[in-house]
């Protein structure tokens, strides 16, 4: 593959867990899942030059292409629904690439079994403002974080597509989800880094959730973060964990940050203090 043969209106990309496939998706470019090492190869690329027109007006798969959707069936009027994924992710499967998720400007969350078919096996209206804008799988099985262009963030159950509880106090959209075995981390377009709490979806599908996620601690950016990640490290000091630490050791002992000032920094302390007394 070339940058030239890239489709001119992607909107996500996403490597694999294993880093075996890649998928990406956007404007009137449906889900496509492509394998790395032969989309890349020499010989993929040979192949793809003598490529014809004919091929792609029969939608067949590219060198190096695997699976590719097919859009949903038209609407209750007939009319051909647009394309129009704004996010996806892969979901946790020991099989592989098979599952995907992707968001749209529509509001949808679509569900992908590549084994199933090319169809969506799930659709959910999620998205209230805008559409969907970013959505991010969880640590916790049948996890997954979804945010529109509003205020609204989610933890959505991915075994029936209900919202399990949403995060208050957002003044700006989301840009970025990461998660972690602990918390998880929020960017947003009102220039703010957020730290949340997190628990897993309920056992029994459909009940409700009894415990609901929080803000812990924000930390005012200079510029507009639109990216953050977990870099999978869990640093821990031994085998057993000490609940006894002094939280303003644990402040102490991490590097500054430029953007937070030391009135912001105790506040952010107590923040943490009081979740942990909840």
């Amino acid at each position: 593959m070339s940058l030239a043969s890239l489709p001119t209106r992607l909107q996500d990309w996403r490597l694999a867990p294993n880093h075996q496939t890649f998928a990406f998706g956007g404007d009137e470019v449906n889900l496509s899942i492509w394998d790395t090492e032969s989309t890349f190869s020499s010989h993929s690329r040979e192949i793809e030059s003598t490529s014809s027109k004919k091929r792609k007006r029969d939608n067949a798969l590219l060198p190096g292409e695997i699976w590719r959707a097919y859009n949903v069936h038209n609407d209750s009027f007939g009319l051909r629904q647009p394309i129009r994924i704004t996010s996806l992710s892969y979901l946790p499967s020991s099989s592989g690439f098979h599952h995907v998720i992707t968001g749209t400007q529509l509001g949808d969350v679509r569900r992908y079994d590549a084994r199933a078919g090319r169809r969506p096996v799930s659709d959910w209206k999620i998205g209230k403002v805008g559409g969907v804008k970013t959505l991010e799988n969880g640590i916790f099985e049948h996890q997954v974080f979804v945010s529109d262009y509003g205020y609204n963030l989610w933890t959505l159950d991915m075994r029936n597509g209900q919202i399990i509880y949403g995060y208050r106090g957002l003044s700006g959209a989301v840009t970025s989800i990461a998660s972690s075995p602990s918390v998880m981390a929020s960017t947003a377009l009102d220039r703010y880094t957020r730290i949340h709490s997190t628990f897993p979806p309920p056992k029994e599908e459909g009940k409700q959730q009894e415990r609901k996620g929080d803000v812990l601690a924000k930390i005012f950016m200079n510029g507009t973060p639109t990216v953050i990640a977990w870099d999978q490290n869990e640093e821990t000091n031994s085998a057993t964990p000490n609940h006894n630490v002094n939280e303003d050791d644990i402040w102490e002992n991490m590097d500054p940050v430029e953007d937070m000032d030391e009135a912001t920094s105790r506040m952010t302390t107590k923040i943490l203090k009081r979740s942990r007394l909840r």
